[in-house]
């Protein structure tokens, strides 16, 4: 995650702190009150393997994906900071 402003999103970020070969991340939801939110992120490298040593193949990462009636009610670039730099992780295999 290169870009750490979420507030289109309504996702504070709080702290980045290393963990166990990746981060761990503070954020909180902008409700009121705030709603806290603790979430871990590893390497590509990192989910793959474990992927592969959970015996799933055929790995394809995946952005995040977004109702097309969400895409046409916000301004044209809107998500691009989602899709293109997610703090979720998205991908797809086969048992």
């Amino acid at each position: 995650m290169d870009n750490h402003d979420y507030s289109n999103y309504q996702v504070k970020f709080i702290s980045e702190t290393p963990w166990k070969n990746g981060f761990r991340h503070e954020a909180e939801f902008i409700t009121n009150p705030p709603s806290p939110l603790i979430f871990y992120c590893w390497s590509h490298e990192d989910y793959e393997n474990a992927a592969n040593k959970a015996g799933l193949k055929h790995f394809e990462w995946r952005k995040p994906m977004i109702m097309e009636s969400d895409i046409e009610r916000y301004p044209p670039g809107f998500w691009d900071n989602h899709q293109n730099n997610s703090w979720e992780v998205g991908f797809m295999c086969q048992f």
